[in-house]
This record gives structure tokens, sequence and C-alpha cells, in this order.
């Protein structure tokens, strides 16, 4: 199951003014629906099959026992997907078991048909995007809660072998970068450092180190591998506090606008972004941000039934036009389809394919970051 919660650190300091939307007149109401696909206070754990045809959640079955659904929201058909929901690879062919006698992870190939017992002693593989590596971490042990205990870094193929130690620091792998030769690291080297963003290459064994902050949050990657966005949060400088993307082919940044729970869009050309509700009241608005130089767009100014999100539970269909979310109001799970206003913003003038100096920035030199 992919990740459910939307990132959402530090939205109280963040929260402002948003800019007006750019293309508001293009947007009307009709281009947006947004309906219920579940009776209120349904289930947990929800998420968009891969083929972007289904809501998969969990809930009970008639016997009261809790199952995987999945439920096509243009229908409302629904079916039992499995009755022992598992981990597995990006993919799906590869399924992960945790064996409850010693903690480790046995590998099941579902395209050949075939197990195995992974020896290791972290808590997450991260497969490489062909999939035929894993990178992960595994903790020292002490006293400390996990999260401060250093962390010894290595990549291996998928049945342990050829385990090679990269590095060790407070923090991990988070992900691979394209070509399967740069993993992307987030951590500390000593518990007095700031948090960075570092890459590891694995060709000449250098670790580098891209940025760095106090609060740094929701790190992910762009699809394309290209870009990275990130959180910094409580910043002492309030001018640095807030949602940036960073540039791996220029080591320039660019600070977005609105700050909000956010998404990539697969194409890797901008963010779908949903800001605080002022006050806590409202509708939440979802914006389009483009992060090669255009301005950020509300896709979904006004709708007839309010789009109210409960803790920023939400996730973006694989295409990219819709939203699964958990409504504040009853917590059923709704659906939002967007896609008719993307495709007119997105037919409009353009940016080139290349960031704008414009509204770009040079990164500071990591070396220097901290006063």
């Amino acid at each position: 199951m992919a990740a459910l919660i939307a990132v959402g650190v530090g939205f109280s300091a963040l929260a402002g003014a948003s800019p007006k939307p750019a293309v508001a007149a293009l947007l009307p109401s009709t281009l947006v629906a947004n309906w219920r696909i579940t009776d209120p206070g349904c289930c947990s754990g929800f998420s968009w099959s891969r083929d972007g045809e289904s809501v998969t959640y969990f809930d009970r079955d008639p016997s009261g026992i809790g199952v995987l659904w999945g439920l096509n929201p243009a229908t409302g058909r629904k079916r039992l997907e499995s009755r022992s929901p598992k981990l597995t690879s990006p993919s799906g062919r590869y399924v992960l078991e945790r064996r409850s006698t010693d903690g480790s992870i046995q590998i099941t190939d579902t395209l050949l048909d075939r197990s195995w017992v992974f020896d290791r002693s972290g808590r997450s593989l991260l497969f490489s995007r062909d999939e035929d590596r894993v990178a992960f971490g595994v903790r020292q042990p002490g006293a400390l809660p996990r999260y401060a205990r250093p962390a010894s870094i290595y990549v291996s193929g998928l049945e342990g072998t050829d385990r090679r130690f990269l590095t060790q620091m407070i923090g991990g792998p988070i992900a691979w970068l394209p070509g399967g030769d740069r993993l992307l690291l987030s951590g500390r080297q000593s518990p007095g450092d700031q948090t960075a963003v570092w890459i590891y290459d694995l060709k000449s064994d250098a670790l580098r180190k891209l940025f760095s902050a106090d609060f740094l949050r929701g790190t992910t990657v762009s699809p394309d591998g290209r870009f990275i966005a990130f959180f910094r949060t409580l910043d002492r400088d309030p001018s640095q506090s807030g949602l940036w993307v960073y540039d791996t082919a220029t080591s320039m940044r660019r600070r977005i606008e609105p700050a909000g729970s956010y998404r990539w869009h697969p194409s890797s050309r901008g963010l779908l972004v949903i800001p605080p509700r002022p006050r806590g009241d409202g509708d939440h608005g979802i914006w389009w941000v483009d992060i090669v130089g255009g301005e950020s767009v509300l896709l979904t100014e006004s709708t007839s039934d309010g789009i109210r999100i409960s803790n920023f539970e939400w996730i973006l269909s694989p295409e990219g036009g819709r939203a699964a979310y958990r409504h504040a109001d009853d917590f059923s799970l709704w659906v939002v389809d967007f896609q008719q206003a993307l495709d007119i913003t997105f037919s409009g003038p353009v940016a080139s394919g290349e960031p704008s100096l414009e509204v770009w920035e040079p990164s500071a030199n990591p070396d220097d970051a901290r006063p």
C-alpha cells in the first residue's frame, strides 16, 4: 500500500494568504466533480489501484473480518481484493511478509512463483526503479528512540547477496534516482548536525550534500528524479520557512506558493498542493503549481459539495487528475476529479521545459547553511 498521509508537517507555521488564482475565470465549477464513494465513518488505509480504476481500502466483510476492498468510483461497484493484504514492491511483482519468528522479511516473486528469506535487521526495503536491488538501514541497538539512533546504510541484491555498506547516519535512504547508480539519503551524520539531503554515487562511492536545515521535513522526489520537494519549518530566518523545490541538475531552488500538503504530478512538471483552510473552516482548494516558472492556479475554486479533507488524508490518482480523500465532516471517502481544469491549465501559455531563472535562486552552500 502506498503512503496514505500527505506531507503535513508544520502547516501552522506556514499558513498565510494564498496568491489569487491566475486563471480563475477559465475554471468554472462545472469542470470539477466531487462525490462521496463510501458510507460515513468508513474504513482505514485507502489508496488507488495501480491502474487508477479503483480506490482500495480496509474495511470489514459481512462476517466482521477486516479485508481489502476495491471500489470503482465511476460505477460504484465494489469487489473483494484480498483477505490477507501484504506489502508489495512498486510494480506489485514482489510480495513482502515479515516473519514473526525473527523479524526477517520473506520475499515472494509472483512472476516466478518463488520465495526466499531476506536476511536483515532493518525495517523497510527501498526497491530500485528496475527492482533488481534494494537499499535499507540497520539501526544500532541502544536506549535512544529508534529515530535518534545511527543506522548503517546498505544496498544489496533482492536475495541479500552482494551486500554493500555505504555510510552511517541518523536517517536513511529515501529514493533511488534514475539510472540506478545514485541513491538519495536524508539524515544527520552526528546528533548536533542539521538534517541534510545527500546523494550517494554508487559508482564513485562519493557522498555529496545537497542542502540542509534545522527542521527539514517531507522530502520527496519528482517521478523523473530531477527535482526534490521539501519543507523547511520553524527556521530562524522566517523567509526560509516554507515549501521548496530543489533542482538537482542546476543546484537551484525555488520557494513554492501556496504551501501545503502536496503530491508530485506524474509529469514531474509541477505539484498539486492543498493549503490549510483559513482558521480551520471553509473548503480546501487544490492548486496546480508549475515548477518551471508558470503561475500557481486554483483548480477547485468552487464545487457543489465542498472539499473538506480530514487531517490531510488524500492521495493522488496515478494519472494525476483525481484525488481520493477522507471527508472531515463524516469521515467517508470521497473522490474529486479536476482533470478538465488541469487540461485547461496545461493548454494555456506555459513556461519552457527548463526552470526560469527569474523564479529560481542559487541554493546556499550546504557547508555554510548554518549561521
